[in-house]
């Protein structure tokens, strides 16, 4: 199992398992061969001390060699059964070395062991750019970074200086910076703040809450209005401020259109009491039909128990009568209308309607079909 300062040391140069690290670093003091490499000639990385010549090489070399000279051998002293381990306190001792910071050239002054220079790197070094933490999607030099959070990330917690609505600074301002308009720039909290000072549109030098707008345009000078006489005529359209003005010195034109205005009404006066008359005429009209139509109504209720009898009678007579020869005679036996259910019937209402109206006597006791 590798040292745990190894280990870190390792992850640190970003070790591959084919290549050497890309990170040459600046030693304070200069170092013994020792600390070399024998075939890369660079500080050791994870030092293999081979037990054949005791040399150190770094492990990664050693097992490229091996795969390219497809064999065992030693790169020293060329035996051919090698075996090694990881030095462990030669590692201790390449951890300790005394290093610069790899952003001396950029200003950095901080040296100390190699072990920790990664802590510094990742943690403290002013000179590393590094992603913003409120996720604004941009990289600064640490030393900006807290200045950028505080004063210009578009992502900081940020209030409404005007009613203390809280979001961030995009979403309150509706600003995009850099990276151009989006779908929050006109939805921010400052378009539809109540208390958002706005400068009046008419550029009258008036800034006042976005609440308050709609009743100073009521007052503002500039704001265009209409003539006070407008309703009699006037289509004049000037600044509130003017008003007063035009209003004096056209005070004969206007009494012109009063006059003018004051005529059209009269006659649409007369002109409605006319067509009032008239309805009236009409209502009045009505009014008696009215009464005829209820009057017939209440006619026709007391009637109609009658007619319903006279129905009721109709029907009754729609059964037919036995008439006297013993047929049935349906409806009334004049003008040949009745219908026999016999012969004999039949050729009687034949008979009756052929020959000439004359008195018959009948024998006393019996009785005429229209009184069974």
């Amino acid at each position: 199992m590798d040292h745990p300062i190894a280990v870190i040391y390792s992850s640190y140069l970003t070790m591959s398992s084919n290549s050497r690290p890309t990170t040459v670093y600046d030693l304070v003091k200069p170092v013994s061969d020792r600390y070399n490499c024998m075939i890369c000639f660079e500080l050791l990385v994870q030092p293999a001390l081979v037990s054949c010549c005791g040399q150190h090489f770094c492990e990664d070399c050693l097992k490229k060699w091996q795969r390219e000279k497809k064999g065992k051998s030693c790169p020293h002293c060329k035996s051919k059964t090698v075996t090694y381990i990881v030095n462990k306190e030669r590692v201790r001792d390449i951890n300790e070395l005394e290093v610069y910071c790899s952003n001396k050239t950029k200003g950095c002054d901080w040296k100390g062991e190699l072990q920790s220079l990664t802590k510094h790197v990742e943690a403290s070094c002013q000179l590393v750019e590094i992603d913003c933490p409120k996720q604004c999607k941009l990289k600064l030099l640490r030393a900006k970074m807290n200045d950028h959070v505080t004063n210009e990330c578009l992502c900081r917690d940020y209030s409404c200086e005007h009613c203390d609505e809280r979001g961030t600074y995009h979403t309150i301002t509706g600003e995009c910076g850099e990276f151009g308009p989006c779908e929050l720039h006109d939805e921010g909290h400052y378009n539809k703040c109540e208390q958002y000072p706005l400068m009046c549109t008419n550029e009258c030098s008036t800034t006042v809450p976005r609440w308050v707008m709609g009743t100073h345009r009521n007052i503002c000078p500039l704001e265009k209005v209409q003539c006070t006489f407008s309703e009699v005529g006037c289509s004049q359209e000037l600044i509130r401020k003017d008003l007063n003005n035009h209003i004096a010195t056209s005070d004969h034109q206007h009494l012109l259109m009063m006059i003018k205005s004051f005529k059209q009404l009269q006659t649409r006066v007369t002109t409605q009491d006319q067509e009032k008359q008239e309805l009236e005429k009409r209502v009045a009209t009505l009014e008696k039909k009215e009464k005829k139509l209820q009057t017939r109504v209440v006619t026709l209720e007391k009637a109609m128990p009658e007619l319903q009898r006279s129905a009721a009678q109709a029907r009754q007579g729609k059964q037919g009568h036995v008439c006297y020869d013993g047929s049935r005679s349906y409806g009334s036996p004049s003008l040949g209308s009745q219908s026999d259910d016999s012969e004999d019937g039949l050729r009687f209402s034949q008979n009756y309607v052929r020959q000439p109206r004359r008195q018959v006597r009948a024998d006393p006791r019996a009785k005429c079909c229209f009184d069974m």
